[in-house]
């Protein structure tokens, strides 16, 4: 294993941040609750298919939300599903997924679904809100983790349960094996989670940009090699 691959797939996690994440305002997220609303619905409609499909499917969603739920959050939710398949939202996970998060925010200090997750990170928490996020119907592991990663970073929170904001998907996986993080035998994605993270810990690098960092060098592998072809 080298460490110095490691720590250059950490730098990338700085990348990652710059292209995804500097697009959206701190203090917004923290005290604008539709916009808070906005940043979890950027991650949780990205599961299991394409990233088009899912960006689609979220901005047929909005559509609706900004008519109805910005307006009233007492909102109706059976009408407000239907309104969601009337505009194409038609996969009954993305609608169910909706109206368990607009419950959830209701219950929450000021609605705000972004000042609340950041306030349990702060309060060394953040697995406990891992586990209250998978309540939402299809907000599973990835998607909860994937969230909360995104979020510390934004804000710069300190991590004390690495295992709520490590995110373990295809290119995640592969990129580790290649890098020796993990053995490629190895299936179970919360031992591949927690042996990485032990492991980064250990050599004093930091999961969260690594996370972020393997991702974006498996998902952007072409252009990053196009842009270094000269020093291949």
């Amino acid at each position: 294993m080298d460490i110095t691959k490691l720590r250059k797939v950490e730098e990338f996690g700085k990348k990652y941040c710059e292209k995804y994440l500097s697009k959206y305002d701190p203090e917004k997220l923290a005290n604008d609750w539709y916009y808070a609303l906005v940043f979890f619905f950027d991650h949780s409609f990205m599961r299991g298919r394409k990233d088009v499909v899912s960006g689609n499917f979220e901005r047929k969603a909005l559509e609706v939300l900004e008519k109805t739920l910005k307006e009233d959050l007492g909102y109706h939710l059976e009408t407000l599903k239907q309104k969601l398949q009337q505009n194409g939202v038609n996969n009954r996970h993305d609608r169910n997924m909706i109206a368990d998060t607009i419950d959830f925010i209701k219950g929450i200090p000021n609605n705000n679904i972004v000042s609340y997750s950041a306030d349990r990170v702060r309060d060394k928490k953040e697995y406990d809100l891992f586990q209250e996020l998978k309540k939402i119907r299809s907000v599973k592991n990835k998607i909860a983790s994937f969230y909360i990663r995104d979020l510390v970073s934004i804000f710069g929170l300190p991590v004390s349960d690495y295992r709520a904001a490590y995110p373990v998907d295809t290119w995640v996986r592969q990129l580790s094996i290649k890098l020796g993080v993990i053995d490629e035998k190895e299936q179970n994605l919360d031992r591949i989670r927690d042996k990485s993270i032990e492991m980064l810990l250990r050599n004093n690098i930091d999961p969260v940009l690594f996370n972020q960092g393997a991702w974006f060098v498996s998902y952007h592998a072409y252009d990053i090699l196009i842009e270094n072809l000269d020093k291949v």
